[in-house]
C-alpha cells in the first residue's frame, strides 16, 4: 500500500491506535477525520504527503509526530482536535495551512520549523491555551484571523520579513499584554488587535502607512 485514500477511515469511532505501514507515501484528505476515539498514531519516514483534514475531528489525539520526510500538509490538518497538546513538524514544510490548529484547544506550546514561510488564514484560530509560540524568521506572511481568540497568548514577536497584519489577526486575544511590530509592516488591517483587552500600549513603527477600520477597537490603550 503506497497510498491511504480520501476519507478512507473517515467517522470510524472506534478506531483507538494506527500504525501506518513503512510503504505508505501519502495520505489523502479526511483518511481519518473524525475519528473521535483515535489516541495513537504512527507515521513512518516513507510518508510524504499529509492532505487537508487528516486528522480533523479526532478529538481524542493528544500528542502526534509528523516525521520530516513529510514536505505537504494540507488545510485544517488538526482542526478542532481538542486533546491535542503536542506536535513535532517536519523541517521541510513552508506552510502552515488554513484552520490547521483551529479549536485545538488543549494545544499550549509550539515550535515551527525554520523552514515555514506562510501561516495562513485562522490557522491558530481559538487555541484557548496557547501561551507560547515561536514564529521562525522566515515567516513572510501571518492570514487574517491566525491568531484570534488566543485567551492564554501573553506576547508575540512578528518576524522582520512580514509587510502586513491582516484582518482580525489577534482579535479577541484577552491577555496579550506585548506585540513587537518591526519596520518591514506597511499595514495593519481591520480589527487586529480588536478587543485585546489586556494590551495597554504599543509601538507602532514609521514604516506603516495604513491602519484600518477598528485596528485596535476596545483595547485599553
Amino acid at each position: 500500500v503506497k497510498i491511504i485514500e480520501e476519507s478512507t477511515f473517515g467517522g470510524c469511532p472506534s478506531l483507538k491506535n494506527v500504525a501506518i505501514p513503512s510503504s505508505v507515501e501519502s495520505i489523502k484528505a479526511y483518511a481519518f477525520s473524525g475519528c473521535s476515539s483515535l489516541e495513537n498514531i504512527e507515521i513512518p519516514s516513507s510518508v510524504k504527503q499529509i492532505g487537508s483534514g487528516v486528522f480533523n475531528e479526532c478529538k481524542s489525539l493528544s500528542e502526534i509526530n509528523i516525521p520530516n520526510s513529510v514536505t505537504t500538509i494540507g488545510n485544517c490538518i488538526f482542526q478542532n482536535c481538542r486533546a491535542l497538546n503536542k506536535v513535532v513538524l517536519p523541517n521541510a514544510i513552508k506552510n502552515i495551512g488554513d484552520l490547521s490548529f483551529a479549536d485545538c484547544r488543549s494545544l499550549d506550546n509550539v515550535v515551527l520549523p525554520d523552514t515555514v514561510v506562510n501561516i495562513e488564514k485562522g490557522a491558530f484560530y481559538r487555541c484557548l491555551k496557547l501561551e507560547n509560540i515561536v514564529i521562525p524568521r522566515s515567516v513572510r506572511k501571518i492570514g487574517s484571523a491566525a491568531f484570534k481568540l488566543c485567551g492564554s497568548l501573553k506576547s508575540f514577536d512578528i518576524p522582520n520579513n512580514v509587510t502586513s497584519i491582516e484582518r482580525e489577526t489577534f482579535a479577541s486575544c484577552s491577555n496579550l499584554l506585548s506585540v513587537n511590530i518591526p519596520n518591514s509592516v506597511k499595514k495593519i488591517g481591520e480589527f487586529a488587535f480588536a478587543r485585546c483587552i489586556s494590551l495597554l500600549e504599543i509601538k507602532i513603527p514609521d514604516s506603516v502607512e495604513k491602519i484600518e477600520r477598528s485596528a485596535f477597537e476596545r483595547c485599553n490603550l
